[in-house]
């Protein structure tokens, strides 16, 4: 089937996503009432060419997530009775599509920050859906490893209130969690995890770094080389704010983008193989080559050359 009669709105979308104005130039006053007018504590401004590549990054993100929505989120969606396995999959792959739908929405300068933030939390998640098959049991441990989270978060606060008791915090919802499923869950750690257990942080009980290294591929280098570069804009501090000038900007938003891209790209990716989408639709991971290439493919002819090589 041909590319333009399968998805024939694509190249006139990206076209359009082409002419995006990302607005970097982002200098605007804030009028209180009957005050004097004051600027903008962010204001930025790029080169032609800086903001160009960051339009071009931000739409292939937005590129890929039409052709998710058109391609792969129903057929997710028409799964029946799926394994609790599947269910774990998909609930890693909404969480992937509602962050990349926010970072979609924030196209002002001022939400650097916050793209940083959703970006780390994509790549996450894609480490997440790529463990699955590399740990033994692990849907088995996500499963307990989320009552154990729970159990915590409720023993945390019934200690609170017992140490505090004039806190205005209500407790009964959390003391009966806790006499209910508190032994089971303790035995169930005990024997999923045997022997003396240091703090569990993640079902597999592994940090990030030997995490992203089990997983390896881009994902694997993504974390050695951008990974903490995001963390600046999750945890406190002015590691990733001080001297930041516009080509420092530039590149962290460019980065984010790019890294949002490919980690959602994992994510697709293993969606596709649980699913089995490319038996019925071959072409799928062509289409996401395109989607991914096109922005940054400047003419008609090199177009052509691209879906003629993709087999569009």
């Amino acid at each position: 089937m041909a590319f333009g009669s399968r998805w024939p709105a694509l190249p006139q979308i990206l076209s359009l996503l082409s002419l995006l104005s990302f607005r970097l130039h982002y200098k605007r006053d804030y009028h209180a009432p009957r005050r004097a007018p004051r600027a903008s504590i962010i204001a930025i401004e790029l080169t032609v060419e800086q903001t160009a590549n960051i339009e071009r990054s931000y739409a292939a993100l937005k590129g890929m997530h039409y052709l998710d929505q058109h391609e792969i989120l129903n057929v997710v969606r028409a799964a029946l009775s799926p394994t609790r396995r599947e269910k774990y999959f998909t609930l890693i792959y909404h969480r992937a599509i509602l962050n990349v739908e926010t970072i979609l929405y924030l196209t002002e300068g001022k939400h650097f920050q916050a793209v940083a933030g959703l970006t780390r939390t994509i790549f996450e998640l894609a480490v997440d859906i790529r463990l699955i098959d590399r740990i033994d049991n692990a849907i088995e441990k996500m499963a307990l490893f989320r009552d154990i989270e729970k159990l915590k978060a409720a023993r945390h606060i019934v200690d609170f209130k017992q140490a505090h008791p004039d806190a205005k915090v209500h407790t009964n919802s959390h003391e009966k969690f806790v006499a209910a499923h508190g032994k089971h869950i303790d035995a169930a750690k005990a024997l999923m995890w045997p022997g003396k257990e240091p703090r569990l942080t993640h079902w597999c009980r592994e940090k990030m770094p030997q995490r992203a290294k089990l997983v390896g591929g881009p994902l694997y280098e993504i974390h050695e080389l951008q990974y903490s570069q995001l963390s600046w804009y999750i945890h406190s501090g002015i590691t990733g704010v001080e001297g930041l000038g516009p080509a420092g900007f530039a590149s962290l938003v460019g980065v984010a983008f790019n890294i949002a891209l490919e980690s959602y790209m994992q994510i697709l990716e293993a969606i596709i193989d649980e699913f089995k989408i490319a038996k019925a639709d071959p072409l799928i991971r062509s289409r996401m080559q395109y989607a991914r290439m096109m922005p940054f493919t400047p003419s008609e002819q090199e177009l052509s050359d691209l879906r003629e090589g993709l087999g569009l």
